[in-house]
């Protein structure tokens, strides 16, 4: 039972809430009812901020307690992943361990090569990490897909190659890709074949993060996949995989590219500004002098930024005339190759900047000669 001076607290504590309450516009039974619904709602609206911030600070609280939990663990894996010996053996990962082990060992291997990176291998194979990450592919979440993935990859997991084939063909970019450049590490030899096709055509896996899978791949490889999946292409390849030639040995870009110039169908402009821009062998002047005839002025561009590196004296009357174009591109890059020619002397260049019949081409070689001197 309560004490007399405890229940006289309690009620002085009731006497004042009941007062502070019925001091409230609509606490009273007769108070119009839009008065009352106001001071429900402002209290609902109180009680609903007051559990936010609590589960705000909950939240907090949570995160930072699973953020010092990480690093902890963190912070022994990578000891006991460059110095095992000293450190010991990795316990089992577990599931929840799953994803800062996989992070924190992508970036380990990324930063090792050779016999090192083999030991990680071998470590995280003994901590049971890889047929997690199998297990993951197939039933985690999106985020751990595509970690698995790469982690599989890295890993050169043969066992892991059908799972990854499935998600290769999917429509889903973010995941497809990532699995295929596994597919391409584990086996190139065995998978470029059947994926190459699908890195050259689909336009939803960024060009840039392709260009990066297809340069880890031994030029000897690729330089025996891609003339085929190129020559298949009809009626011509497109742009993007055209790039791809970049990879690909000297002697067989130059026969792709004199390849698809001789088909009975001429490329498009755009492909044909995208074979230009590939072409690297002296022997393929005549393609490039061709390309200043085009009356398309993306492809006047392409072949006079390949004209830079090949050009002579041969080149100056079609390069003046070049300097009257209605494009500024193609004026200032005519401009540019007339000022670099090796055979062409800088008095020559600055007579034609004072003589040449157009005045945006004279305004224009007078630019370019500035711009030489100031390198």
């Amino acid at each position: 039972m309560n004490s007399p001076s405890e229940a006289s607290g309690i009620g002085s504590v009731h006497d004042l809430v009941a007062g502070f309450w019925s001091t409230l516009p609509g606490s009273h039974a007769h108070d119009p009812l839009p008065s009352q619904a106001a001071l429900w709602i402002s209290l609902l609206t109180l009680v609903a901020t007051l559990l936010l911030m609590a589960s705000i600070v909950i939240l907090h609280l949570r995160n930072g307690w699973v953020e010092r939990r990480r690093k902890r663990w963190s912070d022994l894996w990578l000891l006991q992943l460059l110095d095992p010996e000293e450190h010991g053996a990795i316990a089992p990962i577990r599931i929840p361990q799953f994803v800062p082990f996989a992070l924190l060992w992508n970036h380990v291997h990324d930063s090792m090569r050779g016999e090192m990176r083999r030991s990680l291998i071998k470590l995280s194979r003994k901590a049971g990490a890889a047929d997690l990450a199998l297990e993951r592919l197939q039933r985690g979440s999106m985020a751990e897909k595509i970690l698995s993935a790469t982690f599989l990859g890295n890993h050169l997991d043969n066992d892991a190659v059908v799972a990854l084939s499935a998600f290769a063909s999917s429509s889903d970019p973010f995941l497809s890709l990532p699995c295929a450049r596994a597919l391409v590490k584990i086996a190139p030899t065995i998978q470029l074949p059947r994926l190459l096709p699908d890195f050259l055509r689909r336009e939803d896996w960024p060009f840039p993060l392709v260009h990066d899978i297809l340069s880890t791949v031994d030029p000897d490889i690729l330089s025996s996949h891609l003339p085929g999946v190129l020559l298949r292409w009809y009626p011509e390849p497109s742009p993007r995989a055209i790039r791809s030639l970049a990879l690909v040995h000297e002697d067989v870009r130059t026969s792709l590219i004199d390849a698809i110039f001789q088909r009975t169908t001429p490329p498009s402009p755009e492909a044909e500004a995208a074979l230009l821009r590939e072409i690297h062998d002296p022997a393929q002047l005549p393609l490039v002098r061709r390309g200043l005839e085009s009356p398309h002025w993306s492809v006047i561009v392409a072949a006079l930024n390949r004209l830079v590196n090949m050009g002579s004296r041969e080149d100056v009357p079609r390069l003046t005339e070049l300097l009257g174009h209605k494009e500024w591109w193609v004026r200032y890059r005519a401009a540019r190759v007339l000022v670099m020619l090796p055979d062409m002397k800088p008095i020559e260049v600055e007579l034609l900047a004072t003589r040449h019949a157009d005045r945006y081409g004279r305004e224009m070689l007078r630019y370019a000669l500035a711009e030489r001197n100031l390198q």
